[in-house]
């Protein structure tokens, strides 16, 4: 899994993004929309009173919405380090067996419990090619969970049974 590092001013930040796209936009509406409204209409003096109130408006809005979204980036990272920090735990507390592996369908990580599941110690399952700890008798499943495992790098329980 790859972790982006974003910084709160970045131009990776989602929230930066979606700021500035709607300060820009905005900025280009209303300078553009009151210079066609002040050639069309007098007096002049009021509509630069009112492009000045507008980029006030803009500016101000496109404040609490960076906020906003940032305040959501935040949340989400903060729910994603704890739901990693569970299924850590719980690779590591022996209740169930988890392995993983490569794009190419080696064993890249097993815990222990897994291991002893199969019979196998720690060492000998690193490095194995998964599908040779399926049993023959589920060959018919095999390029189901491979196509599976390629496209969404996982299989649902269902497709086993």
């Amino acid at each position: 899994m790859r972790t982006e590092i974003t910084y709160p001013l970045s131009r990776r930040s989602a929230a930066t993004r979606l700021a500035l796209g709607f300060v820009v936009w905005s900025t280009i509406w209303v300078v553009i929309s009151d210079y066609l409204v002040n050639l069309l209409i007098s007096p002049k003096e009021f509509w630069l009173l009112q492009t000045e109130k507008g980029l006030i408006y803009i500016a101000v809005s496109g404040l609490l919405l960076w906020l906003s979204v940032r305040a959501i980036e935040l949340e989400e990272e903060r729910r994603r380090a704890l739901n990693e920090s569970k299924l850590q735990r719980l690779k590591e507390s022996g209740l169930i067996g988890v392995a993983g592996r490569t794009p190419s369908g080696r064993l890249d990580y097993v815990n222990e419990t897994f291991a002893q599941m199969l019979g196998y110690n720690y060492h000998e399952l690193i490095g194995m090619e998964a599908s040779k700890l399926i049993p023959s008798s589920y060959d018919h499943l095999k390029e189901q969970l491979e196509i599976q495992l390629h496209e969404f790098g996982r299989t649902p329980l269902s497709s086993l049974s």
